[in-house]
């Protein structure tokens, strides 16, 4: 079984930033992140014991937005007395940035606009709704915003009865108006959870429960669907004809590289990854993009590309890109 060794792409050691509370990467390929200022206020505990997430704390977060380049981490923009608990990040085209709560309360006809854009000087220039029960978002390039969903987001909570999420996976424009919801083609059945999802040029590509398809979007139309043999995994690289899965169920901290064809699936390898010291690397948030998976540890984000998983494989040359 190949063994890969990665170096970190950056080190996230700026002091007296916070807590760190979403890290995405962005359109341009590039990795994000966001910290709370003051102390978080995410979660509440119920009379049963259980916690659940809280759309907002008792009083307002500032938060900072940072982009990972050659030189580091570098900080973008502060943000004052934001209402929202985040836990989303994208840039947008024009510069200015998208922050997303998961969580959103329908409040009898009047939901909350749990996601917000801001401008480079920290200004929230516009509020929308995109929706209960948020499992990723990405922006294209196009601007288009896209929107995936847990079953909380599918079948509903907080009080809706007909959920914005109920396909499992939608665009909108900036101005929070839908584009597209996801309707399944011959073969396929509805989404009850989209465990991952991936844009990679003007494609997206979305893997989710009950049997885990791979389902390529392109154009608002379903163009291919193939059946993955991996269970439960929660981020996938993809690059022309190859796909890097991680882990899955039980093996979360192991990659599984495939081959794709028209009609088919092909298994190549399964690789384990570490750092300089030889220490496996368990990450503690994942984002597949484009044709990589991108992993953060403690305060070191890695990257490992389809390129260096199939030179593992001994695999000549490079692969060519997804169009």
């Amino acid at each position: 079984m190949p063994t890969i060794t990665l170096e970190p792409l950056a080190t996230f050691d700026e002091p007296d930033i916070g807590e760190l509370v979403a890290f995405s990467v962005g359109f341009d390929g590039l990795p994000y992140v966001v910290t709370a200022i003051k102390p978080i206020d995410y979660r509440a505990t119920g009379d049963s014991g259980a916690t659940f997430a809280k759309s907002k704390g008792e009083t307002p977060q500032d938060y900072k937005i940072f982009r990972a380049e050659k030189e580091g981490f570098q900080l973008l923009v502060t943000i004052r007395n934001e209402p929202f608990n985040i836990h989303f990040v994208q840039p947008m085209p024009d510069g200015r940035f998208l922050l997303v709560c998961a969580r959103c309360h329908y409040n009898r006809s009047d939901p909350e606009r749990n996601a917000r854009i801001y401008d480079s000087a920290g200004t929230c220039v516009s509020a929308i709704t995109l929706g209960d029960g948020i499992q990723d978002v990405r922006v294209g390039i196009d601007a288009r915003i896209w929107t995936s969903y847990f079953d909380e987001g599918i079948f509903g909570n907080c009080g809706w009865d007909h959920p914005l999420g109920a396909s499992g996976l939608v665009a909108w424009n900036e101005d929070g108006k839908k584009v597209y919801d996801f309707e399944p083609s011959a073969g396929l059945g509805s989404i009850c959870d989209c465990y991952a999802m991936n844009t990679s040029g003007a494609a997206v590509w979305i893997y989710y429960y009950t049997e885990f398809p791979l389902v390529q979007i392109r154009g608002s139309r379903i163009v291919r669907h193939l059946k993955v043999p991996v269970s439960g995994s929660d981020a996938f690289a993809i690059s022309g004809s190859s796909v890097l899965f991680r882990g899955g169920y039980k093996e979360c901290d192991r990659y599984k590289l495939f081959r794709i064809t028209d009609s088919d699936v092909i298994s190549l390898a399964e690789i384990d990854l570490c750092d300089a010291e030889g220490t496996p690397i368990k990450a503690n948030r994942v984002v597949g993009a484009g044709d990589s998976i991108f992993l953060l540890r403690d305060a070191d984000v890695f990257r490992i590309s389809i390129e260096a998983a199939l030179a593992s494989t001994g695999w000549p040359g490079k692969d060519r890109k997804a169009t």
